[in-house]
């Protein structure tokens, strides 16, 4: 049985820290297709593997490149996780990013900020009373587009119901009655790019 594309992303990530970024990329290899990885999430996050695996065999071309996709894919969602999970390594690759030229600049601000220790300490988000757990701050991510709950569902490999769950909290925590108010009020906590 082959493994799926969020297994194989964890072993690449393994062979990675294990020092063998050629047998990471080779693991990706077959992930990384728009069609072999339906959820935007887990191809985000293979992308950035693929940056960093490129980076460690110093091939800082095929490195940006790779980190340029994740950003494509990213942006729209408001995705940060598939960066943020990888650190200090990550913020090498994106501090480089600016200076060769990115098409995504804004986000990679935004990120650079996140995997800053000392801007996260002193950051807005950190100022209403109840914090977003992880996986309602992933739903939250997804509010902006135009998906519905059972696509957003889909995306998170979650039930219906666990989305709508989601929701509830999302709006208790934010003080919000709909969507449009949770995007409005996530944007002025800044839990969402402007």
């Amino acid at each position: 049985m082959v493994a799926g594309a969020y297994e194989s992303g964890a072993l690449a990530h393994l062979r990675l820290l294990a020092g063998d970024p050629e047998d990471a990329l080779a693991i990706l290899g077959p992930w990384l297709d728009a069609e072999a990885t339906p959820a935007l999430t887990v191809r985000a996050e293979l992308w950035v593997l693929a940056a960093l695996a490129s980076d460690a065999r110093a091939d800082h071309e095929a490195a940006a490149a790779a980190l340029e996709r994740a950003l494509v894919i990213a942006e729209p969602l408001g995705l940060r996780r598939p960066f943020c999970m990888f650190g200090a390594n990550v913020r090498v690759l994106l501090r480089r990013q600016i200076r060769i030229g990115t098409a995504h600049r804004s986000l990679v601000d935004q990120l650079l900020g996140e995997l800053d220790p000392h801007a996260r300490a002193a950051a807005p988000h950190d100022t209403y009373a109840e914090t977003l757990s992880e996986r309602e701050a992933a739903v939250l991510r997804f509010l902006p587009t135009m998906m519905s709950n059972q696509e957003i569902a889909a995306e998170l490999f979650v039930s219906v119901n666990t989305v709508k769950s989601h929701l509830k909290a999302i709006y208790r925590k934010l003080d919000v009655a709909d969507r449009r108010e949770a995007v409005r009020r996530a944007r002025e906590l800044e839990l969402l790019a402007p």
